[in-house]
């Protein structure tokens, strides 16, 4: 379980990082010695996290920079490090500061635990570096950017809708004093023509027809308003899907980076001395049930898996 000193201090840090006082230094110093925390190492990792948030909003803000080309920013890559340091020198597991730091808890990091986990591992193995690192997702076509002229969605009959979901027809309509004009000389002019057909003999089937068009245009139009919503839900469900195939899809990649970690671990391992085998073995069996635990592999499950 987190530290709740450690937790106190993050979540202090955050809270000053999302309001950015004059006095933000100064709480976070107090807080530090009140957790009885290094002073120095709090007031860092207050500094790259509002140097984390300055390069997010250049990127367009957080979702934008999720969907971006990059997994990693580098002052990302620095803060998370300075994090995880700071946790375990205060004799925190890696794994519970992972879930400490990611969105399930104090949201530090748009990230998921595994996701964080893995890269602390490999910036401490050396196998990457406190660079920007792109994503790389082979065989993904990434969406092309929207033109700045481009027009706006269609619905199916090829007409502007808005890209909010419509809520009512009612909130929907709404008539200025021109539009109001137009449409009760409208109206105006249907019942002229009516009362002209039905003044003509032998003319009532032609006010039948025109009454009955009329009437069939209306259905159309409620009916038109009716599909609007429901291609709106179905827009808004479709987002909600991709967004569930992204995390899906990250997820996999991430037991795929995991599973890779361990089979280099495990041969490397292996592969040692005796003497170098039995000094790493302490470690080297923390991580492994870390990496198999991400993997779904556990105590409990292990003979259903």
């Amino acid at each position: 379980m987190p530290k709740t000193e450690i937790k106190n201090i993050l979540a202090e840090i955050k809270k000053q990082a999302d309001s950015q006082s004059e006095n933000s230094i100064k709480t976070i110093k107090n807080e530090a010695k009140k957790q009885n925390i290094d002073v120095d190492s709090a007031v860092e990792i207050y500094e790259q996290l509002v140097d984390f948030y300055k390069k997010v909003e250049e990127k367009g803000g957080i979702e934008k920079y999720i969907h971006s080309d990059l997994s990693w920013m580098k002052i990302e890559l620095e803060l998370l490090y300075s994090c995880y340091q700071l946790a375990i020198s205060h004799d925190m597991k890696v794994l519970d500061v992972s879930e400490m730091l990611s969105l399930n808890d104090l949201h530090i990091f748009p990230k998921t635990p595994s996701q964080l986990q893995n890269t602390y591992y490999k910036l401490k193995k050396e196998l990457i570096t406190f660079e920007d690192i792109v994503k790389s997702k082979p065989g993904r076509k990434r969406k092309p950017k929207a033109s700045s002229n481009a027009q706006g969605k269609t619905n199916i009959f090829g007409r502007a809708v808005s890209t909010e979901p419509a809520t009512s027809m009612r909130e929907k309509i709404s008539f200025n004093k021109n539009k109001e004009k137009n449409l009760v000389d409208l109206l105006s002019g249907v019942k002229s023509n009516v009362q002209l057909l039905s003044e003509q003999q032998g003319e009532d089937n032609n006010v039948y027809d025109l009454l009955k068009s009329i009437y069939s245009l209306s259905s159309l139009a409620v009916q038109k308003e009716e599909l609007d919503r429901k291609y709106q839900e179905l827009l808004a469900k479709n987002k909600e899907l991709e967004q569930e195939n992204f995390q899906l899809r990250q997820e996999n990649e991430n037991n795929a980076e995991t599973y890779q970690i361990l089979l280099q671990d495990l041969g490397s391992f292996l592969y040692a001395t005796e003497l170098e085998q039995i000094q790493a073995l302490p470690l080297f069996t923390q991580e492994t049930i870390v990496k198999l635990n991400q993997l779904g592999f556990s105590r409990n499950n292990q003979e259903h898996v």
